[in-house]
């Protein structure tokens, strides 16, 4: 299904703003929900209010952890990258974003190998972006009401 949706270019350093205003710093697209909760509802009965908990929840501490991925690949610290990759599994799964888990796992493995750093750059974009497209949707679907009966 495709959805329209305004996402900040620059998502994690710009504050949002009210619904339906649109500023210089916007793009909007077109674009699938990356993400699929259909799983996710069924574990908690249909309960919207748990499943917007536990996104709310996803998105905040998501968002920390791109910061310390960022500074642990900077930081050529391949035990901390693999630490929080392996944490970042157990929530995509819930969230059932497409393919992430299979590549949260090559990463964490290459981590701990302490490997192929470029490699592991160019892993790590991709998990940073899919998850940055992950919280910019999660944050504008807050009623997922695609997802209600």
């Amino acid at each position: 299904m495709n959805k329209s949706a305004v996402y900040l270019k620059n998502e994690l350093e710009t504050p949002s703003l009210p619904p339906n205003v649109i500023s210089e710093n916007q793009i909007e697209v077109k674009t699938e929900l990356i993400y699929n909760l259909k799983p996710l509802l069924n574990m908690v009965n249909n309960d919207m209010n748990k499943v917007s908990q536990m996104a709310t929840i996803f998105i905040e501490n998501t968002s920390i952890d791109l910061e310390i991925v960022k500074k642990a690949l900077s930081e050529k610290d391949g035990k901390q990258l693999a630490m929080v990759f392996h944490k970042l599994k157990g929530s995509v799964s819930l969230l059932n974003i497409n393919n992430l888990v299979n590549l949260l796992s090559q990463g964490e493995a290459l981590a701990k190998s302490e490997g192929n750093f470029n490699e592991l750059e160019k892993i790590t974009n991709e998990i940073s972006d899919t998850l940055s497209i992950a919280i910019s949707q999660l944050k504008v679907d807050k009623t997922f009401s695609e997802y209600k009966s």
